[in-house]
């Protein structure tokens, strides 16, 4: 197939920006006509692409089609269960000469990359791939025993002051798209807005293009970062990047943010970027131990004595608990597909210890309903508040909702943005509204909020004893 008339394929996933795009780069190098394709990939099992992130989706391919089409490319779409066959298909259709693509890490795609790379290896088409959205390709970074690390600090230790490559730029003078004679499918056949439903429109929340990551960047970095290590725990304070649906999606790439953060002083950058090295701990624990998107690592856990609740599941899920703290964090993700740090802590604890459920089910709601909804750190989140999994929080570390609250929003005004039946209650009774009496305040003030669902102090009395039985088992 070699000559002028051969087309380069550049096949994109979670990889939607033209800055810092390795394998777009070297596709322009190339001189020849680009073809880029977008594969929704038909999927089973537990983690089928969650509703939030379909959401996210849609408006990100959306805005990459504009972006592409900018410069003279034109993004196509497929929805196909054998991805290599789909491609094949297209190679020939356009007789491509070279598909390039930046790798991925979870065990899926990985597989799926494997059987894309045989399948055009059998075919004589050459493949290049790069690396993927990390600063670190997951199985590059090592102990001295030649074995993945297994504890945070260390691993932060050994890459902390490793100098990374910066962004590249995309040269597009001179680039060439290919012309289209065919009719092919566009964004809307993909069918991702299908049966979607959200409290309120996620559009009012947020912007999910690459424009809208980039000012939120320059925001954080101009306006926050300064102070993030105070504000970053207090969710009533805009004290988060929230980038963190822009780098799942790969709308802006995690060595664009190091490039930034690198000409800041250490005091100034630190404390943000541990949180990016935690990203690619995450990472690295998923390369090496995939079970770990559905399994307790620490593999007791899966026989702890877990109890399943319908009732009681709903009323987390739905942010009716009778702890306002927890239930403002669940009403938050209903209505935005985001959550504060400090509060999913809070709310996972409360499911895990107060309720007695496997952390499972906390990793599956969140999937289905965080537009930032990622493998590796929803797993590994989740099994850290569990202390199921590697490097995690210790299971004894019982998070007390009352004393979260009090602690982190000292004034309620994170709760009464979300839970609007409290608003009328003073800022010393929010955190516990069940213990107000009427002298204190007008009950109807506190509307129909629930009563808690569990005794916290009972719970906690419960859960311990049923981690000593699982010890004393081992």
């Amino acid at each position: 197939m070699e000559g002028l008339n051969t087309t380069t394929i550049l096949w994109v996933r979670n990889d939607l920006r033209l800055r810092d795009n390795q394998a777009l780069a070297y596709a322009v190098s190339l001189g020849r006509p680009i073809v880029v394709v977008f594969i929704l990939e038909e999927e089973s099992g537990d983690w089928v692409i969650g509703r939030a992130s379909r959401w996210w989706l849609h408006y990100a391919l959306k805005d990459f089609q504009q972006k592409l089409k900018a410069i003279g490319l034109r993004l196509i779409f497929k929805k196909e269960k054998s991805v290599e066959y789909c491609l094949c298909d297209l190679i020939k259709s356009v007789k491509a000469e070279c598909i390039v693509w930046n790798r991925r890490y979870d065990q899926t795609g990985m597989a799926t990359d494997l059987k894309v790379l045989k399948k055009m290896q059998s075919l004589g088409v050459k493949v290049e791939t790069f690396i993927g959205n990390v600063l670190f390709e997951p199985g590059s970074i090592l102990n001295k025993s030649g074995k993945p690390f297994k504890v945070f600090t260390p691993f932060y230790n050994h890459v902390r002051d490793v100098v990374i490559d910066k962004s590249c730029l995309v040269k597009t003078r001179g680039l060439v798209g290919y012309d289209f004679s065919a009719c092919l499918e566009e964004l809307d056949s993909l069918d991702l807005l299908s049966g979607i439903k959200f409290d309120q429109d996620l559009g009012s929340t947020w912007d999910p293009s690459i424009d809208g990551g980039e000012r939120l960047l320059e925001k954080f970095v101009s306006d926050k970062i300064r102070v993030y290590s105070i504000t970053r725990d207090f969710p009533a304070e805009e004290g988060t990047s929230r980038l963190s649906p822009y780098l799942h999606f790969g709308q802006i790439s995690v060595r664009q943010i190091y490039s930034v953060l690198s000409v800041l002083p250490s005091s100034v950058r630190d404390p943000y970027y541990r949180q990016i090295i935690w990203r690619e701990f995450a990472s690295t624990i998923l390369y090496f131990f995939p079970e770990i998107a559905s399994l307790s690592f620490k593999k007791e856990f899966e026989h702890f004595g877990w109890k399943l609740n319908e009732e009681l599941l709903n009323c987390w899920r739905e942010g009716r608990t009778g702890y306002p703290i927890v239930d403002a964090g669940m009403r938050e993700l209903r209505e935005t597909g985001w959550m504060h740090n400090r509060v999913r802590m809070i709310v996972a604890s409360f499911l895990v210890k107060d309720l007695m459920m496997h952390w499972i089910e906390g990793a599956r709601w969140f999937w289905d309903n965080l537009v930032d909804a990622d493998l590796a750190n929803n797993s590994f989140g989740w099994q850290w508040v569990a202390g199921s999994g590697l490097d995690a929080s210790p299971f004894f570390r019982v998070f007390n909702p009352i004393l979260q609250s009090q602690k982190f929003d000292p004034e309620g005004l994170y709760i009464k943005r979300y839970i609007p039946e409290l608003r009328k209650v003073p800022s010393k009774w929010i955190h516990a509204p069940w213990i107000v009496k009427d002298e204190v305040i007008d009950r109807r003030d506190v509307g129909d909020y629930p009563q808690p669902i569990v005794s916290h102090n009972a719970s906690r009395i419960n859960v311990l004893r049923a981690y000593n039985r699982m010890r004393d088992l081992k």
